[in-house]
């Protein structure tokens, strides 16, 4: 018989913290084996509260059932169903039993169907892994995972997308706002020294801050020794290339290098309006034109002109509303956006 109660009203390590931490252990109690109960853990990627955890071992298999709050402002929730137990092959099981996971006020379902297969089997040493079918849903919506993990040479895992609807599925973000229908597939292999990674993504009915950009689809691949990827991405619009991107990433020194040529066909503007802040807002208009980014991050090496068309914005400061003459021309550098033989023209008057 064991039996254990532990109490603390904080614990801060690494960062984090836990309010009101409550802990029961009882391996007698008929109802349940250990409970456990937290006000709230604050990281500094997510904010969980109202924590409780239940678990009570039925033959040969623990169950557990948690549940929590969660989000900055506490409006996302979990009720999560888990079970842990040993196969006739002497590997680790655990299994997700029909849980609930509630993101932006929409239901979606772990094992929805509550069947057997989606669980992870592994083996003693935590070198060989078998992802069964890990599925999450709502309504005719799916995010599958699977896969085998064979130590440190072998590895064929795939993480699939069906008709899922980012603005139910996206977190929120301060001034992007993401909607479409997003299919597609992201694949890793690996066969002892040669690795395999791909990903083909398309968003149908793509749009960015309530702009409808059109559909976009994304490829990228990456070479074997996994240190350089190939994109290629067109965002296309009732039938037009409005914007495409290709060219190479790649990872040397620790550091990630880019090599990337862009292309806009009266691209619209509109969706980059909330990115303007407080600065500038409502801007508008169409680009077309070519620019190279290339370098990293810190030291850039960027190319590029672009021809504007019906394009204004407001500056809320000065309240003033500007429109561009047709066909202004902007230089890109890696310094500055040089505007050449531009005018801009208060819309008031």
């Amino acid at each position: 018989e064991f039996k254990m109660i532990f109490n603390s009203p904080l614990i801060q390590a690494y960062n984090n913290q836990i309010d009101n931490l409550s802990l029961e252990i009882d391996n007698k109690n008929p109802l349940y084996n250990a409970y456990v109960e937290m006000d709230s853990i604050k990281t500094k990627q997510y904010k969980v509260s109202d924590f409780s955890l239940i678990n009570v071992k039925l033959e040969d298999t623990l169950f557990f059932r948690t549940e929590f709050k969660g989000g900055k402002e506490n409006k996302d929730y979990y009720k999560l169903n888990v079970y842990h137990t040993i196969d006739d092959k002497n590997n680790n099981v655990v299994g997700i039993k029909k849980s609930e996971v509630n993101i932006k006020n929409y239901l979606w379902f772990l094992n929805e169907k509550d069947a057997s297969d989606n669980k992870i089997v592994f083996d003693k040493k935590f070198k060989n892994f078998d992802i069964e079918n890990v599925l999450m849903t709502h309504n005719n919506q799916r995010i599958e995972l699977g896969g085998v993990i064979r130590d440190s040479t072998y590895k064929d895992i795939k993480l699939s997308f069906e008709d899922v609807s980012l603005a139910k599925f996206l977190p929120s973000m301060d001034s992007l706002r993401i909607a479409g229908n997003l299919n597609g597939e992201i694949d890793f292999k690996q066969n002892k020294n040669i690795y395999k990674p791909t990903s083909s993504i398309k968003i149908d009915s793509l749009f960015v801050n309530e702009i409808g950009l059109g559909n976009l689809s994304l490829d990228i691949l990456g070479n074997d020794n996994l240190n350089r990827f190939t994109v290629n991405s067109v965002l296309e619009n009732e039938n037009v290339e409005n914007f495409t991107a290709n060219g190479d990433i790649g990872i040397l020194n620790k550091e990630t290098l880019f090599d990337l040529n862009f292309k806009f066909n009266r691209f619209n503007l509109g969706a980059l309006s909330p990115l303007g802040g407080n600065v500038i807002s409502k801007i508008r208009g169409f680009a077309t034109g070519n620019a190279g980014f290339a370098g990293t991050l810190k030291n850039p090496e960027i190319n590029g002109r672009l021809f504007l068309d019906q394009v204004g914005l407001t500056v809320p400061y000065l309240n003033v509303d500007y429109e561009f003459d047709k066909r202004s021309i902007v230089d890109l550098t890696e310094n500055q956006f040089r505007f050449n033989d531009a005018s801009m023209t208060d819309t008031k008057y």
